[in-house]
């Protein structure tokens, strides 16, 4: 909602008539849930690959059988407020991404192939 408002401002199109996902198009904007999404994968990158000083042993387990995929195994929750934090959500999302894109060899290929994947799937 706020990035609709956004938008019609940027442009100074208040008109009923002027479609708004055709304005985001237009100034070529990613959706804030997708940019959200992006910034979660990126961190989780990081802490996958040791770049950041989180333990990774103490929040992620991968599965027994094939450990060496880039999957790991999402954590059961009992509660709305665990299952949409960071480590849940996000190893779920993990989990979909393609194996190319998990296993980037830097940040930067990893954030330009996750924006990739991220713009194909691309709705406003």
């Amino acid at each position: 909602m706020v990035q609709r408002r956004a938008a019609r401002y940027v442009l100074r199109r208040y008109e009923r008539t002027d479609s708004v996902t055709s304005i985001l198009q237009e100034l070529n904007w990613q959706p804030l849930q997708n940019r959200r999404k992006a910034i979660r994968l990126t961190m989780f990158y990081k802490i996958v690959n040791n770049y950041v000083d989180i333990p990774s042993d103490q929040y992620l387990q991968k599965p027994r059988r094939y450990p060496r995929r880039s999957n790991f195994i999402a954590q059961s929750t009992d509660t709305d407020t665990f299952k949409y934090s960071f480590f849940p959500r996000t190893i779920v999302d993990w989990n979909n991404l393609p194996p190319d894109v998990a296993q980037a060899k830097t940040t930067s290929e990893f954030k330009r192939k996750a924006a990739a994947c991220l713009n194909e799937q691309l709705h406003y």
